[in-house]
């Protein structure tokens, strides 16, 4: 699962929305269409690792 925060400026006032995304070519099309509109956007990727 890929999880997307957007930072962005809604009526003055700073706002944080939190988006989950199962497939990696969505989020990485919905965080690059966030960046064109101006938004920040932090990407959390966690791997899971087998031992």
């Amino acid at each position: 699962m890929y999880k997307v925060t957007v930072f962005e400026k809604v009526l003055g006032k700073l706002e944080a929305n939190m988006y989950s995304f199962d497939d990696k070519i969505e989020m990485i099309k919905f965080t690059a269409l966030r960046e064109n509109e101006g938004a920040m956007v932090v990407m959390n990727i966690s791997l899971k690792l087998t031992v």
